[in-house]
């Protein structure tokens, strides 16, 4: 019998192989039609209104907003799911460069031959970033927290690894990062 790690593990595994290979307007229109889907009837929807709340306050909070947040995450999943047949593309490295502010702050730091240490919140894509930092510098390495089943967390560790990114487990790894 199949409890809910596995059925979750084999859901992110499905859509590792099946989205990248969906023309992109048509995963784009699925994942949009189950994020509103989602906003209306979905689990979990009055703890992103709390949480929505305490950042732009409790009457702001409307049906669009959660529509919008909820749109916003499935978009990154959408792209997380496609990025292992995107990350090569050079127009998408330059895209992710257009509009980027900044740089020249971690291009100096990569140049000192140092290090940069990056804190990246969750936020936005993050792995699209690190799919920029593959392509801008050429490396990258993050701590990876382990995930349960064992499965989910090797197939993150897998799927970051084609992207370019060196993935050091939080425990359980030779030594501590």
């Amino acid at each position: 019998m199949w409890d809910k790690e596995d059925l979750s593990a084999a859901g992110y595994l499905a859509g590792w192989k099946v989205v990248r290979r969906l023309p992109e307007p048509i995963a784009r229109t699925l994942f949009r039609w189950g994020a509103d889907f989602a906003s209306s009837n979905g689990r979990g929807m009055e703890g992103l209104r709390r949480n929505l709340a305490r950042v732009v306050g409790p009457e702001n909070v409307t049906r669009a907003l959660v529509r919008d947040s909820v749109r916003s995450y499935m978009r990154y999943w959408m792209e997380a799911f496609r990025l292992p047949a995107m990350h090569g593309d050079a127009c998408l490295h330059e895209r992710l460069l257009s509009g980027l502010e900044g740089l020249e702050h971690f291009d100096a730091s990569a140049q000192s031959g140092r290090g940069t240490i990056l804190a990246l919140p969750h936020s936005g894509n993050w792995d699209m970033a690190g799919v920029f930092l593959v392509g801008h510098y050429g490396q990258f390495t993050t701590v990876a927290e382990r995930l349960k089943p064992a499965v989910l967390f090797d197939a993150f560790v897998d799927y970051r690894e084609t992207l370019g990114f060196e993935v050091l487990p939080l425990t359980g790894g030779e030594a501590s990062p």
